[in-house]
């Protein structure tokens, strides 16, 4: 609501005196607002966690848009091989049409988190009651299939909207970005993949994976080669409760 009103009245000052600081005052504004939708660590219109305390040589490894029957069991077999527990930020529709895949992320001791209903693109341009319901019943459908209530939630693309504090407080949920990004949807070099993403990663990172609409082998080939230099660089793979959890939940440890 304070966003609208702002942008209200630098639209209004702009079109009343139609003289150059009243458009780069509302072009401005237009330019922090698309930037705020788009970074979620801007944390322009809700506060997120983007990266866990820095005095712990501690990642945590976070997959998006499952449970896919092609991807999933195969990400899974690898952590589990590899004694990691991950964080599976799971789509309410992917988790009605495959429970059982849903329930295995949890009994092998992973944390399950909320990605949304149906991650379409237009559900970041929701309001009110419509990104509420997408949020809750995403939550009631991991409840249902798993026994765990979400605690996290990530939205689609990881954008945000001035309308999402509402739901995430209804139904309890923590928002949580990154800070290290894999772009491991359509690589073709997963080696570079993997170079790019461990260049970037420190004390506290959060890393973004996928675990939906990739290809198994090159998810496979991502994730060993991450949690192979990883350990080599002496850090510990931890589920993101672990990572986070502390008196300030909701702060990026910068």
């Amino acid at each position: 609501m304070a966003v609208t009103v702002i942008a209200i009245a630098a639209t209004a000052v702009s079109l009343a005196y139609s003289r150059a600081w009243g458009y780069w005052i509302a072009s401005g504004f237009l330019i922090a607002t698309g930037l705020g939708v788009a970074f979620i660590r801007m944390r322009y219109f809700c506060d997120a966690t983007c990266r866990g305390p820095a005095d712990r040589k501690c990642v945590a490894l976070t997959f998006d848009d499952g449970p896919d029957p092609n991807v999933t069991p195969h990400v899974l077999d690898t952590l589990r091989a590899e004694g990691i527990h991950a964080t599976f930020f799971c789509i309410g529709e992917r988790v009605r049409a495959c429970p059982d895949l849903a329930r295995r992320i949890v009994q092998e001791g992973h944390l399950i988190g909320n990605h949304t209903d149906r991650h379409a693109w237009w559900t970041n341009f929701l309001f009110g009651g419509g990104l509420c319901q997408a949020i809750a019943r995403a939550q009631e459908t991991i409840r249902d299939a798993t026994g765990q209530t979400p605690r996290y939630f990530r939205p689609p693309m990881g954008l945000t909207n001035p309308h999402l504090n509402a739901p995430l407080r209804k139904n309890g949920l923590v928002l949580i970005g990154w800070d290290v990004r894999t772009f491991d949807r359509r690589t073709r070099q997963p080696e570079a993949t993997i170079r790019r993403a461990c260049a970037k990663i420190r004390n506290g990172s959060i890393l973004l994976l996928h675990d939906g609409d990739v290809v198994p082998k090159t998810a496979v080939h991502i994730v060993k080669g991450i949690i192979d230099e990883l350990r080599v660089r002496g850090f510990d793979i931890v589920r993101l409760d672990a990572l986070i959890d502390s008196p300030a939940t909701n702060r990026d440890f910068t």
